[in-house]
């Protein structure tokens, strides 16, 4: 499902990357680090065959279900889950709106409930607000859209938002687990099988990763910090190209998007007119503040692996869930910064 978009941008306070990492080895020698917290994510297949990654959700004393991590968008939201209220679970009267797609295809809407979160059977959040969805109140012109009831009638239960992004009025449910487990959390995705798919709750540093600061402070859902998304810079098949826009790192997204110009980028327009990356081409992002590619994708010719090209004007780019697959990307919601580096064995 595509993220949720701020497109106000505010004024970029970075960290540069000694600095950054000489904190986090001052606070690793002050103190002994926790053991991280392994939770079980199993990937599947979309019908167009993009990848999600899925926990096991329990709201309440319901059954757990099986619901999509989604780094691009903050909070729990459920669409029209029967048993809510009730079952360990409030709902108030406050309203709450949320929209998917940039460019914007559809707003849903609903109220505010109350709940504990558990999460794959391993660890549960205290009791916190969380979006239940019953209407749909925009559907942009051309697109299909589903009401919540047939989203949840067709296996599509809702969206485990873990973004460090400000949101829409809902807490990123990880964010709200105690110390130290609440403060930084990583996604290790896999598909070759070679090892579980996992979220991994206060994970050890990877020192030599790439760090993307993200955009100043503000304060989001229950006084939490939060933060607007980062720059990096664009490199085509390997050459730089001085163009560094907003990076939405978005698992919750199938396949890449590049939504501001890239002088000279090698394109084709397909049979609907829709233009895309030219098969063959490779898109790199680094950090901002120099280092080598932190995210390499290359553009293909199915559903999948087609990098699209639109909408320029939005200064961003969603690298989507393809930017994950074989890579530790952590998420410090502290210190506000996203980290990424090639999947190491068992590292946790």
């Amino acid at each position: 499902m595509a993220s949720r978009f701020r497109s106000a941008l505010v004024a970029i306070t970075f960290l540069t990357t000694s600095v950054w990492a000489q904190t986090l080895q001052a606070q690793t020698r002050s103190s002994a680090p926790a053991q991280p917290i392994r939770v079980p994510l199993t990937m599947v297949e979309t019908a167009q065959q993009t990848d999600k990654a899925m926990l096991q959700v329990g709201v309440g004393s319901l059954q757990p279900l099986s619901i999509p991590v989604d780094t691009g968008s903050v909070g729990l939201v459920l669409f029209a889950t029967p048993g809510i209220p009730g079952n360990e679970t409030s709902c108030s009267s406050q309203t709450i709106s949320v929209s998917y797609g940039n460019p914007l295809r559809v707003t849903y809407s609903g109220v505010i409930c109350y709940g504990s979160i558990g999460l794959a059977g391993v660890l549960a959040t205290p009791r916190i607000p969380f979006a239940l969805l019953t209407s749909t109140t925009f559907c942009a012109p051309d697109n299909q859209c589903k009401t919540p009831q047939q989203n949840y009638a067709d296996g599509d239960y809702g969206v485990f938002g873990v973004g460090i992004s400000p949101g829409d009025n809902l807490p990123n449910p990880l964010r709200t687990l105690s110390a130290p487990y609440g403060k930084r959390f990583m996604l290790r995705l896999n598909t070759n099988g070679s090892e579980p798919s996992s979220l991994i709750l206060a994970p050890r540093w990877r020192f030599d990763a790439a760090v993307f600061p993200q955009f100043e402070q503000t304060t989001g859902a229950l006084g939490l910090p939060v933060y607007d998304k980062g720059q990096g810079c664009v490199l085509v098949n390997g050459q730089p190209t001085s163009v560094c826009p907003v990076v939405s790192f978005d698992t919750g997204n199938g396949v890449p998007w590049l939504h501001v110009t890239i002088p000279n980028l090698p394109t084709v327009t397909g049979a609907n007119g829709d233009i895309y990356v030219a098969p063959g081409t490779t898109i790199g992002v680094t950090p901002r503040l120099g280092g080598p590619p932190a995210v390499l994708l290359v553009a293909g010719n199915t559903f999948a692996t087609e990098i699209r090209y639109a909408d320029q004007k939005s200064n961003l780019i969603n690298v989507s869930i393809q930017a994950f697959l074989g890579n530790d990307v952590i998420y410090d919601g502290e210190q506000g910064v996203i980290t990424i580096a090639p999947t190491l064995g068992n590292h946790d």
